[in-house]
């Protein structure tokens, strides 16, 4: 009995020291990856202005916590904290989350009013077949593999007068923009339709027969659930349409979108 134990206990042990140095194995791996991705995102324009912790969270999920700017061609994005969790493998969950909120400057298309949220996360499956860096050649390839799709099994955003949340799918066109159908979730609707009106320039009667819908539909925790669509570069409630969305113009996009090759071009060697 006392040599099965022994036994037991030895195997514990080296289960245990494998695990350790294979998940701070795993830690540095993410760490030249995440070093490796800033590098490269610089030289296509995006800057990350700001501090990135190591890895840690041992022995749970991955952790990483970056405090700054992300400072994109589209627009800034401000963290106070922002805190990236989970298993970099295709089908596992990875969650970026806010806790202290987010500023979003220099986006035309964004209402004054929406570009300071007090929290934010999103949560989404690790896509199959993920390409190495997000430019044009590796993205084409990407979508006429037919992986370029990933799901967002949960979304929150919270300003201080409303809030919203959804789950969805996600993909790439063609036009490598992209697509989509989710669920939102959608609580003091009436102050998203306010602001909608006066960006738009929405007419008294027209804003009046949109409220009206909008009450008319169920209401689940006090939000009203909406199913909306992503398409032609602009977001969709049912017929109607919401808002436009910039065209994403990829780095190493031919030139910038207004000729595309018929078949995936070449990988940069």
């Amino acid at each position: 009995m006392k040599k099965t134990f022994l036994f037991l206990f030895l195997c514990l042990i080296i289960l245990g020291s494998f695990y350790t140095t294979a998940w701070y194995y795993f830690a540095g791996v993410i760490d030249r990856e995440v070093a490796g991705f800033i590098e490269d995102q610089k030289k296509q324009g995006v800057d990350f202005q700001g501090t990135i912790s190591p890895t840690h969270g041992f022995p749970g999920v991955y952790k990483l916590v970056y405090t700054g700017d992300i400072v994109t061609p589209s627009g800034t994005l401000s963290f106070p904290k922002l805190e990236i969790s989970g298993i970099p493998l295709e089908g596992m969950e990875m969650t970026a989350l806010a806790p202290l909120g987010l500023e979003i400057k220099g986006v035309r298309t964004l209402p004054d009013h929406l570009q300071k949220l007090e929290r934010a996360a999103l949560t989404i499956i690790v896509p199959t077949q993920m390409p190495p860096e997000l430019s044009y050649p590796y993205l084409k390839v990407w979508q006429a593999n037919g992986n370029a799709r990933f799901r967002i099994a949960s979304l929150t955003l919270q300003w201080p007068d409303a809030s919203i949340f959804a789950e969805g799918d996600m993909r790439l066109n063609e036009q490598l923009q992209p697509e989509g159908e989710a669920t939102l979730g959608v609580t003091n609707h009436n102050y998203f339709v306010t602001i909608l009106a006066e960006e738009i320039g929405m007419p008294g009667t027209q804003k009046l027969m949109l409220l009206t819908f909008l009450n008319a539909l169920n209401k689940k925790n006090g939000a009203i659930i909406l199913p909306l669509q992503i398409k032609e570069n602009a977001f969709y409630l049912n017929m109607i349409r919401l808002s436009s969305i910039p065209f994403i113009h990829w780095p190493g996009t031919p030139f910038l979108g207004r000729e595309r090759p018929d078949s995936p071009p070449a990988l940069p060697q």
